[in-house]
């Protein structure tokens, strides 16, 4: 493994505050690069919405947790957030896959270094950018709406050839973001399940609220927000995992 500190590691250290944005912006722009040349990129359909419901109703009920018909519903209607977004290579561009290593100079630089190229299944591009901002709560809210507008003027969220693809909208895609979050941390509990990732149980209740932060945002009215995150509370046990 190549030399340096995990980007995790430097994000939640808030000796590094100052230096979080200009190193998140890099990193961004080195995903979007990823994203968008590493596959054939296509637009998200109906039924890609649909796989995916299916995918994390399985993931989570894989893991002894009951799925109510409403709850069901809500998260059918929270992938419905991806229609018309790109479909990219899946990064899974969390923090603990990226290494940043500091250079000597009068100006503070860094290197950083992509890990995990393994082959997996296309996502929407949303997801990347979830995985990468909300995998802890290290983030403040003024840099990530900064990093979201700057990803959507600079990648090619609207360069998609396809027939039936019709462009997104900023507001749209912020939406999407915040589905993908929703998404993205409740896929990172069911993970975070296995025996061999007992060490990830105190980070439980960070990603488990920024889910519940995300529904919040979420701008459709076609569920019941409630509902949903009542069930992030409950039904994942979320005060089993608070830590002090």
């Amino acid at each position: 493994r190549k030399s340096g500190e995990i980007l995790l590691s430097f994000l939640e250290d808030r000796n590094n505050r100052n230096q979080q944005l200009a190193v998140l912006k890099d990193t961004t722009q080195f995903l979007q690069l990823l994203q968008f040349n590493m596959d054939t990129v296509i637009s998200c359909d109906e039924k890609n919405c649909e796989n995916l419901t299916m995918r994390l109703a399985a993931r989570l009920t894989d893991n002894g947790i009951t799925l109510s018909d409403g709850i069901k519903y809500s998260l059918a209607e929270v992938c419905k957030s991806f229609l018309f977004l790109p479909v990219v290579y899946n990064k899974d561009s969390h923090p603990e896959n990226w290494i940043i290593e500091r250079t000597n100079g009068f100006q503070q630089k860094y290197i950083i270094t992509a890990l995990d190229f393994q082959k997996k299944a296309a996502v929407p591009c949303v997801f990347d950018i979830a995985n990468l901002m909300r995998y802890g709560d290290y983030i403040t809210e003024e840099n990530e709406l900064i990093l979201l507008k700057e990803y959507y003027q600079q990648s090619n969220v609207n360069n998609v050839r396809t027939d039936d693809h019709k462009n997104v909208s900023y507001s749209k895609f912020v939406d999407s973001y915040y589905a993908g979050v929703v998404y993205r941390m409740l896929s990172l509990f069911c993970a975070w399940q296995h025996p061999r990732k007992t060490g990830y149980a105190t980070r439980i209740p960070v990603i488990l609220n920024n889910a519940v932060d995300a529904i919040e945002r979420i701008q459709n009215e076609g569920f019941d927000k409630k509902v949903l995150k009542k069930f992030v509370k409950n039904h994942c046990q979320i005060d089993q995992w608070h830590v002090i």
